[in-house]
C-alpha cells in the first residue's frame, strides 16, 4: 500500500510541474485575436469588440475565462451575440459572433407609448417609441405583464410562464427559420391562453401555455396550417387549436364555436 502511496504522489507531482511548465512557456501566451463574424454590419467594430473582451495579448492562453470575456462583450454591444470564443493553440484567439435579431415589442410600464424591443433569446436590445422602425417592424406583444425599468442588454425571466411562452415560440421560429417578425403578427397573452397571429391572418390558439409544452403545439399548428394552399380560405383566416371534444387540431372561422370546426 505504501508502495502505491508513493506512485500516486509521484504521478501528482509529475502533473504539477508540468502544468507549470505549460503556464510559463512563451509558447501559449496569446499572441493573436481576431474577431469572425456570419454577416457583415457597421455595428461590428472589431478592434472595440476586442477591447471590450478585456482578452489581452500576453496572458497565458490556458488561463482564459471565455464567459467572461462573452459576458464583457455582450454588455458592451447589446445587438451582439457570441456565439463562441476559440482557443487556437498555441496563441491565438478567435471570437466567434453574429448579430442579434429585434423581433418583438413589449410595452414598458408606467411609460406611455415606451417598448422594449427583444430577441428570442428574451434579451433587451433597445427601448424606443411608438414612431421608431423597430416598433413598426416588431411583433408587438400584448400580455398582462409590463416590463418594468427595462435596461439595455439585460434578459427578461424566463421562469415566468408568459415569458417562457415568448421563448419557445421564438425556438420554434429560429429552428423552424421563420424569421419571427415577418411571419408574426401579434402575440397576445391572457388567462393562460395564447393567440399567435400569423401575418397571413390565421391565429393559433394554444391553451394552458404552463402546463403543456408550446413548442410542439406550435410546430402541430404550424404543421397544419401548411398543409393549405396558399390561396386556400383557411390559410388567411379563422382559429386553429386543439379541439378536447374531437381530441385533434382543427381549424375554426370562429373562436370556440366548435360547429364550424374542420378535422384534418
Amino acid at each position: 500500500m505504501k508502495g502505491n502511496g508513493r506512485i500516486v504522489a509521484f504521478i501528482a507531482v509529475v502533473v504539477v510541474i508540468v502544468v507549470f511548465v505549460l503556464l510559463n512557456m512563451t509558447v501559449f501566451t496569446v499572441s493573436s485575436i481576431t474577431v469572425q463574424n456570419e454577416v457583415y454590419s457597421d455595428y461590428i467594430d472589431k478592434t472595440a469588440i476586442i477591447d471590450s473582451s478585456k482578452i489581452e495579448h500576453g496572458q497565458n492562453i490556458f488561463l482564459l475565462n471565455e464567459n467572461n470575456a462573452r459576458l464583457r462583450v455582450e454588455e458592451s454591444f447589446p445587438y451582439l451575440e457570441v456565439v463562441t470564443i476559440e482557443r487556437k493553440f498555441p496563441s491565438s484567439v478567435i471570437i466567434h459572433v453574429n448579430m442579434r435579431t429585434p423581433v418583438m415589442s413589449i410595452a414598458v410600464a408606467g411609460v406611455n407609448e415606451k417598448f422594449a424591443i427583444i430577441d428570442t433569446d428574451l434579451k433587451i436590445l433597445d427601448v424606443v417609441g411608438i414612431d421608431d422602425d423597430l416598433y413598426k417592424m416588431a411583433t408587438h406583444i400584448n400580455v398582462g405583464n409590463k416590463v418594468v425599468s427595462p435596461t439595455v442588454g439585460a434578459y427578461l425571466d424566463d421562469t415566468d410562464p408568459i415569458n417562457a411562452c415568448l421563448k419557445q415560440i421564438g425556438y420554434v421560429s429560429d429552428n423552424e427559420q421563420l424569421q419571427f417578425w415577418h411571419f408574426f403578427s401579434s402575440i397576445t397573452i391572457e388567462n393562460a391562453t395564447a393567440y399567435v397571429t400569423l401575418r397571413t391572418g390565421v391565429v393559433v390558439r394554444i391553451d394552458n401555455i404552463d402546463s403543456v409544452d408550446v413548442k410542439q403545439h406550435l410546430r402541430v399548428a404550424l404543421e397544419l396550417y401548411k398543409t393549405f394552399d396558399e390561396q386556400d380560405y383557411h390559410r388567411r383566416t379563422g382559429y386553429i387549436y386543439y379541439d378536447l371534444t374531437k381530441g385533434s387540431w382543427v381549424w375554426a372561422e370562429h373562436d370556440y364555436v366548435t360547429t364550424d370546426a374542420y378535422v384534418f
